[in-house]
């Protein structure tokens, strides 16, 4: 009789055999799944397949935590601009709703232009040089209800307000005035520890700062409270600072510490549907505008004049005008003299018409001063009256000081190239009227739509830009701004565009080459992979498109700036004897 088997019995205590064949097959897949995954961090060429890449949170990190991440940790940010955000969006929700997929704004393209009418009786138009017209495109047809050539316009109604579809939220209301500036004493305090204050908090600093001696030295003019000591900073981009979102936080942190000298520079024409501004009640109408991006001044009306900001505004007849109410009581008007120009007329808080011809013997930029109420909030409105085309470009908006200007220079859509279409004279004319004694010039984020873009042409091409922009003011100081983050979604996770991570050391090397500071944005905001965590934040920072910011976004990047700029200012004035 064959002895009868009895399976194996585990003494006490361990685990049976079963259970130990079937834990050495786990660990025998869970080490070749170890050692699988470890090769993709050593060999590039499988760095897609990575489990954890930089940026993203801590893998399993939620399971063995007590509470959630914090969101300043979440968002990769600190405290201090977390509470920005957080400001931010308590005053505007819109951009915390985790609905929507894209900014309010977008990058909308320029308003339509309306038809060039004549300075007089029919025919009587500039002759066109060869080559204005491309081949086969026909020049602007009319437009029903435009007057013909050498007829006056009638004036333009005002646009009904829009209505909201069902179910969408009511627009806001224009505000009814602009916010009062806050005083300031009559010495600021510069010490290290009034300083050091401001910036706490900070991500990121300026590189390269010995270029900004220039600015600095304005800036200790205004913070001792001299007479006239109006510091000017021009900020230059695209949509990314559309609305004027960064830039007036930025303006309105140096103006609460160094003091207010208004509000800067405003087109008299939009030029795009999104061209938005804080700090003054804008509103225009009537204006025929031509964008330096549409280029289509180039070889013709005007000679690629488009003025400071970009845009001019050609307007005929008593139908075009522009207000802007404001904290600031000197307006000065920018604008074209040359033989055929018409008048403008320019009125201040209601009273009456100061009428002015900008007819000239050959084109000119000329600028014009008109003064309101001292240290009270005036309101400027500049009309075209007829009597030719008047070809104006903007306004600066200003007191004596002492105090800080912030301009918002924002080219919708536009990309850095596109000042290559100024007459270089005219630009570098217009800079020297505005006088910057810092300039801020951030774009490259619309250049990333081009994945295959060839980047010895671009740095060639950025670098001449940055020369032009800068030839009408070379003893005032810039920093080259890199653009924000810009993040698209592989593999489930979205990722820094990989163009960008290639443009910056671009534009640091141009930065050192033109004599600027160089400011990194994507390492300010937390490195690769940023957007994906700021749209996850909250509050949320950053749109579904990956490529904008909410208000709370534009909040944190505008305070980024400032107290990096503040950071270099202390640097620069414990360095002096």
């Amino acid at each position: 009789m064959e002895p009868i088997s009895r399976p194996e019995l585990a003494r006490p205590g361990e685990p049976d055999p079963e259970t130990k064949r079937a834990l050495k097959v786990l660990w025998t897949i869970g080490g070749a799944m170890v050692v699988a995954l470890s090769v993709t961090y050593a060999i590039p060429q499988l760095a897609e397949y990575r489990p954890w890449i930089k940026g993203d949170p801590v893998p399993f990190a939620a399971f063995f935590s007590q509470k959630p991440l914090e969101a300043a940790a979440q968002a990769g940010i600190s405290d201090e601009l977390l509470a920005e955000a957080a400001a931010a969006a308590a005053e505007d929700p819109s951009g915390d709703d985790g609905e929507s997929d894209g900014p309010p704004m977008g990058d909308a393209p320029p308003m339509e232009d309306e038809p060039l009418p004549s300075d007089g009786p029919p025919g009587d138009e500039p002759a066109e040089e060869p080559g204005d017209e491309p081949a086969g495109e026909p020049s602007d047809p009319p437009t029903p209800g435009k007057p013909e050539p050498g007829e006056p316009s009638a004036p333009v109604p005002p646009e009904p307000a829009p209505v909201p579809e069902p179910g969408e939220p009511a627009p806001k209301p224009e505000p009814a005035s602009a916010p009062k500036p806050l005083p300031v004493g009559e010495a600021v305090n510069v010490s290290p520890d009034a300083l050091a204050a401001e910036y706490k908090g900070i991500t990121g600093e300026l590189e390269l700062t010995g270029n900004l001696k220039p600015f600095f030295a304005a800036l200790d003019q205004t913070a001792r409270r001299e007479a006239g000591a109006v510091t000017r900073i021009t900020h230059y981009g695209a949509s990314e600072i559309g609305a004027d979102g960064i830039t007036s936080v930025v303006r309105r942190k140096l103006q609460a510490y160094f003091g207010s000298a208004g509000k800067g520079w405003v087109n008299v024409a939009p030029g795009w549907q999104w061209y938005k501004h804080k700090d003054v009640v804008y509103k225009t109408r009537g204006w025929s505008s031509r964008t330096v991006t549409s280029n289509d001044l180039n070889g013709k009306w005007g000679k690629a004049r488009y003025g400071f900001g970009g845009v001019a505004g050609l307007g005929w007849g008593g139908g075009a005008e522009a207000s802007y109410k404001v904290w600031a009581d000197r307006l000065e008007l920018f604008y074209l003299g040359y033989p055929k120009g018409g008048d403008v007329a320019v009125s201040v808080n209601g009273g009456p018409e100061e009428i002015f011809s900008t007819k000239a013997d050959a084109e000119t930029d000329l600028t014009k001063v008109f003064r309101g109420t001292p240290g009270a909030e005036n309101t400027f409105v500049v009309k075209s009256k007829g009597g030719g085309t008047a070809h104006v470009y903007g306004v600066t908006l200003e007191t004596d000081g002492p105090g800080v200007v912030y301009d918002c220079i924002q080219l919708i859509g536009t990309r850095a190239s596109r000042y290559l279409n100024f007459n270089e004279e005219h630009l570098k004319r217009q800079t020297e009227l505005r006088k910057p004694d810092l300039q801020v010039i951030l774009y490259g984020g619309n250049e990333l739509v081009d994945r295959d873009m060839a980047l010895g042409p671009y740095e060639e091409k950025y670098e001449k830009v940055i020369r032009r922009m800068r030839a009408g003011a070379l003893e005032g100081a810039c920093i080259v701004m890199a653009p924000q983050d810009h993040g698209e979604v592989e593999r489930g996770r979205v990722r820094t565009v990989p163009l960008l991570l290639k443009l910056i050391p671009i534009q640091r090397r141009i930065a050192e080459k033109a004599g600027c500071a160089f400011y990194d944005t994507l390492a300010a905001m937390g490195g690769e992979g940023t957007m994906g965590r700021w749209y996850n934040s909250k509050p949320r920072l950053a749109w579904g498109d990956y490529m904008h910011l909410t208000p709370a976004g534009d909040r944190v990047i505008g305070a980024m700036l400032y107290k990096a700029l503040m950071k270099a200012y202390a640097d620069y004035r414990a360095a002096q004897p």
